[in-house]
């Protein structure tokens, strides 16, 4: 008896440390540290800080921010996620680059957030109808004047591609020693801005999403004549007198200067800049208008050039615990209290237009901007945020060429069209 009592009694030992092991285990795998990665810079700061509110207001959850320059980033977070040791949550730029993250598996279904953000905001990061990431700023791009040179010499914001010819031949005209539009583009995005969105205006919406997706055949791949009409455009601009002398030479950096301190009457950038002029001397002194539209376009009217910075959840989440704590911390940097903070310490302009709410000490442009950006319907992106890499890669590298004369619109787009073949047999034969 003494002998099946004690055997009793070990059995229920070993079931009570078995338990115990189980419960270790489990305790072991939960991870309540909330990994983010991101850009380096005033953002980096927001979202430092904005961890730490988060952590605040969820206790158990410790946040870990790990911040990379620009640059340094676009390989950090390529090697980063492949890692034994990848981030919860990662800063990562929309279209292309979220997609591709969604491809390789690097990047999960975050469900819904129609709360947060409009269907614009949202379709960025919307791939085969699932949501892979949220943006948590939207920057637009505008060509702005300055508003005392165009009242002193009686011309008016154009509301064509024509009229726009137009106001840089009236001001050569009139005022030889002004240039009418700066570009900077030693740094090639610069002129990409002005493509993409020719590109929308000139190239049927079909032919481009399936170039895009590299779904169209490939004996047609971007073969359409509206690309090339696209490049003929910033030629046309450059004939008319639109642009300085030594377009490659100059960088986007003294271009804006020069538009801030009277030297151009008009520079089309992105609202980054809104800061820079007001520091050098335009505050209150611009306003912007949309690229126009061309006479019987292909594509919608009233398109706006958007850059998305946003964030995605990688699937280790899912085996760490922490993917409900991920999708919890995307819902608070976009609450529009947040997001008011994250305007007022990077002066970017916030993914939420109820931000402004919160935004009572911002300039009118600011604001202006804002509820602009987030009423567009028809949205586009840079090119090497849609392309491919590779694709987008041959349309930077032929943009310098264009404007120095060396090739041809035609000559580019047949290597466009080249690379897109190339990539198009890649993928195929990856499936």
């Amino acid at each position: 008896m003494k002998t099946i009592l004690l055997l009793r009694k070990l059995k229920a030992l070993a079931t009570t440390v078995a338990c115990g092991a189980a419960l270790l285990t489990h305790s072991a795998t939960a991870d309540t540290t909330l990994r983010v990665w991101g850009l380096s810079g005033p953002s980096g700061e927001y979202f430092a800080g904005a961890l730490k509110r988060f952590e605040k207001a969820n206790p158990g959850i410790a946040g870990k921010f790990s911040a990379y320059p620009n640059e340094q980033y676009k390989t950090a977070i390529q090697v980063g996620v492949r890692s034994a040791d990848p981030p919860d949550v990662y800063q990562n730029w929309a279209f292309e680059r979220a997609a591709r993250m969604m491809r390789d598996g690097f990047a999960v279904d975050i469900g819904d957030f129609t709360k947060e953000l409009s269907a614009t905001a949202l379709s960025e990061y919307t791939f085969k109808g699932k949501l892979y990431g949220v943006p948590f700023d939207r920057h637009g791009k505008y060509m702005w004047y300055n508003v005392a040179y165009f009242r002193d010499h009686n011309l008016s914001p154009p509301n064509s591609f024509d009229e726009l010819i137009d106001v840089c031949k009236k001001i050569r005209a009139t005022d030889p020693q002004m240039v009418p539009i700066g570009l900077g583009a030693s740094e090639p995005w610069t002129i990409d801005a002005y493509i993409s969105v020719f590109n929308q205006k000139l190239v049927p919406e079909d032919v481009r999403k399936a170039d895009t997706a590299l779904s169209a055949p490939a004996d047609s791949l971007f073969t359409d004549l509206g690309y090339i009409a696209a490049l003929q455009k910033i030629l046309d601009m450059q004939s008319a007198g639109c642009f300085n002398d030594g377009i490659t030479a100059l960088t986007p950096e003294a271009a804006r200067s020069m538009f801030a301190n009277g030297m151009c009457a008009m520079h089309y950038e992105g609202t980054w800049c809104l800061v820079v002029f007001d520091n050098e001397g335009l505050k209150n002194g611009y306003q912007g208008f949309r690229l126009p539209d061309f006479k019987n376009q292909k594509g919608s009217t009233g398109a706006h050039l958007i850059i998305a910075d946003g964030f995605q959840v990688h699937p280790i989440t899912e085996k760490r615990g922490t993917r409900e704590s991920a999708i919890a911390f995307l819902k608070f940097i976009l609450s529009p209290q947040e997001q008011a903070e994250f305007a007022k310490e990077t002066k970017a302009l916030p993914s939420v237009p109820a931000a402004r709410n919160y935004l009572s000490d911002a300039t009118p442009i600011f604001l202006w901007a804002l509820k602009d950006t987030s009423e567009a319907t028809v949205e586009v992106a840079h090119l090497d945020t849609t392309l491919d890499r590779a694709i987008s890669d041959v349309y930077l590298r032929g943009y310098q060429d264009l404007v120095n004369h060396v090739k041809t619109p035609e000559q580019i787009m047949s290597e466009v069209h080249n690379e897109a073949v190339l990539i198009q047999k890649q993928r195929n034969a990856q499936q």
